[in-house]
């Protein structure tokens, strides 16, 4: 292993393959979606890596378990959080996606038609045809993108949830104080609750009867609480609240959070900001008891 003329160490990618324990095609797979920063070329097939390479692919091995893809890229592409001294390629955007992938176009259109069909008709009585005719393609262009029913409603499940939570993302980013930042993703939560809820509600449906929508549901739910973790888990070292287990607490947070959002479908008697304020103060002070 060598070194530039700033005494950083530079590598193959075989050196860096033995210093991380990632394989040679997952660095590829990263640097391709952007997740890793190209390596510096020095000509055709030569390319040099270095100790920001590394730091990158420990951070995203130790995170990638724990967050969504969606996370992991904000994280590395935020200059304000210094990880690191080369930034990743910024543009994330759907047209980005499209330009590596020009079939990814129609998959989120067959995705997004699929959303529409479920919550109406139900995973059960949706047919393929039912699919295919409303978007005007044939059962063959739906075979290109998807095995089949359950890998669309899969899929579909995947892509509405990490949509709201890239909303809540959005909402966030200038948002400072840690307990605002809890409520503005469970405002995106409420916001959403009739479309997510159809979904998740027929997940629920199917675990009676096959184990593959348990799956969904437990990923579905990781998708969800795994950016409350982070936040609790912040609010826990920064002092604002006593030690407690954040999965518990973030699993406790999504459940009183759906429940508001059904209660809020009832009539109009509460705003979001009285369940806001009514959620902030059950959080922050409990259920002390106060003797007579």
């Amino acid at each position: 292993m060598a070194t530039d003329n700033g005494g950083k160490s530079i590598m193959r990618i075989s050196d860096l393959v033995l210093r991380t324990g990632v394989p040679r095609t997952a660095i590829h797979y990263y640097i391709r979606k952007g997740l890793l920063h190209p390596p510096e070329k020095t000509g055709k097939t030569m390319a040099y890596y270095n100790d920001s390479h590394v730091d990158r692919l420990i951070f995203i091995t130790r995170m990638k378990h724990d967050l969504p893809g969606i996370f992991i890229k904000k994280m590395l592409t935020d200059k304000s959080e210094g990880f690191f001294s080369e930034s990743a390629p910024a543009d994330f955007s759907e047209t980005a996606i499209d330009a590596e992938n020009p079939r990814s176009g129609k998959r989120k259109k067959i995705i997004q038609a699929s959303l529409r069909i479920f919550s109406a008709k139900g995973y059960r009585n949706t047919t393929i045809h039912d699919i295919t005719q409303n978007l005007g393609i044939s059962t063959g262009a739906f075979y290109i993108y998807f095995k089949n029913k359950q890998d669309l409603f899969e899929t579909a499940v995947d892509d509405l949830l990490l949509g709201i939570i890239a909303m809540a993302e959005d909402g966030i980013k200038n948002e400072t104080d840690p307990l605002r930042r809890l409520f503005v993703r469970g405002h995106m939560f409420y916001a959403n609750y009739r479309k997510y809820s159809d979904i998740i509600n027929q997940v629920r449906g199917e675990m009676v009867s096959f184990a593959w929508a348990r799956d969904i549901m437990k990923k579905a739910y990781h998708h969800i609480t795994a950016p409350l973790i982070q936040e609790a888990k912040a609010l826990i070292e920064s002092g604002v609240f006593r030690p407690v287990d954040s999965e518990l607490f973030a699993y406790t947070l999504v459940g009183i959070v759906e429940s508001m959002s059904l209660r809020m479908t009832f009539d109009d008697t509460y705003s979001f900001e009285q369940i806001d304020r009514f959620l902030m103060d059950l959080i922050v002070k409990g259920f002390p008891y106060i003797p007579e």
